[in-house]
């Protein structure tokens, strides 16, 4: 009845044929039927601008405290322009209990902010989550760091360069290549027990 009432107010005839909805009575001019509820109730559903329509529930709701004042005639044009023949029933409902109206959408808002309230609190808990999350890995490289098996690659990798340019020194480029393996056998024997020293830790 809403998503009805709310393309029979702005015209959207394709929308409601799209719905399944008739069109029949709809006031095609946005202008006759502002005049048609102004004239009728006192309400006008446009904005102080003139272009932009008020809230749906704004323009049932005042309509509705009108509504019992209104005469047989003036309910029935209302109820064929703003709803067609399928949802006048259900609009005249809603315009004659405005009372049920106003509090289920006090419910409703109610309702929305504590499901926003929620929202936020989850929103910052995933933050926390997130936030704890960097600092163990900060702390996990920090610790990586400045450990001991890391200290023990880099030492052997510097006296690797030391041996390397001793021996480049005393037997050249080609006494360097001939003693290769030899050196890569070393440092692999190195840095398999500085992993063992570190695993003994």
């Amino acid at each position: 009845m809403w998503r009805t009432v709310s393309a029979r107010i702005r015209g959207a005839d394709t929308e409601l044929k799209e719905m399944g909805e008739d069109t029949e009575g709809m006031v095609e001019s946005t202008s006759k039927l502002q005049d048609l509820i102004k004239g009728m109730t006192g309400f006008d559903i446009l904005k102080e601008d003139g272009k932009t329509f008020k809230d749906i529930y704004d323009i049932v709701l005042n309509i509705g405290k009108e509504w019992e004042n209104l005469s047989d005639i003036d309910q029935a044009a209302l109820l064929e322009a703003l709803a067609g023949k399928q949802q006048s029933n259900a609009l005249a409902a809603a315009l004659s209990n405005v009372d049920i109206l106003e509090k289920s959408y006090k419910e409703a808002m109610n309702a929305q902010g504590s499901a926003l309230e929620e929202q936020e609190k989850y929103k910052q808990s995933l933050q926390y989550s997130i936030d704890r999350t960097k600092a163990s890995l900060e702390e996990l490289a920090n610790d990586f760091l400045s450990s001991d098996l890391l200290k023990g690659l880099i030492d052997s990798g510097d006296k690797l360069i030391n041996i390397l340019d001793w021996i480049i020194d005393k037997f050249g480029v080609l006494g360097t290549l001939a003693g290769g393996a030899g050196l890569f056998a070393g440092l692999f024997t190195g840095i398999k027990n500085v992993g063992i020293a570190y695993e003994c830790m």
